[in-house]
């Protein structure tokens, strides 16, 4: 799969400019939601067959499974598996906080109010960076409490339904 991606990167980090680190962010959402609904395209008939049996209340295979779940919260997976900041934006978060203490209570300096903006603008960041990842730590974990030790008729339609609105979604 040609992504073109890397050169939209390269070119910002060459140029070290908003824009064009803009471009590359939106070329890498492009082709981000290019290869989600390539792999749903590729395995569309599959999912389909998967509804039926999640319907008509049919075993489902573990590669069933397995698929099921890369179409639910296979995003997610990837995600927390490839992200490798999360520490960082921890310890990041704890010395922001910290920072933040010394101007609790404090009759500050328009020099000061500056800086405590950008502390507060660094903070808000890494706060939706550690949310996100987060969230999408819950989502996988709702997914498997959800299907552990079997479906019952409820999650079966929940899932089908799930899968069948994605599966919607691919055909314009």
């Amino acid at each position: 799969m040609n992504l073109n991606v890397t050169k939209s990167m390269a070119n910002a980090r060459k140029l070290m400019e908003e824009g064009a680190f803009q471009q590359a962010g939106s070329l890498i959402n492009e082709v981000k939601n290019l290869v989600r609904e390539t792999v749903q395209q590729k395995t569309a008939n599959e999912i389909k067959n998967v509804i039926d049996k999640l319907k008509s209340n049919k075993s489902i295979e573990e590669y069933e499974a397995s698929l099921m779940k890369a179409w639910i919260v296979g995003d997610a997976i990837a995600y927390t598996k490839m992200e490798n900041n999360f520490q960082d934006w921890l310890d990041e978060y704890e010395r922001l906080e910290n920072s933040l203490v010394a101007y609790e209570n404090k009759d500050c300096s328009p020099e000061e109010l500056f800086k405590l903006h950008g502390i507060l603008e660094d903070a808000s960041r890494v706060s939706y960076d550690i949310a996100y990842f987060l969230e999408n730590q819950d989502r996988i974990k709702r997914f498997e409490e959800a299907v552990a030790g079997g479906l019952n008729e409820k999650g079966r339609e929940i899932l089908a339904r799930m899968l069948l609105k994605k599966l919607n979604s691919l055909e314009y």
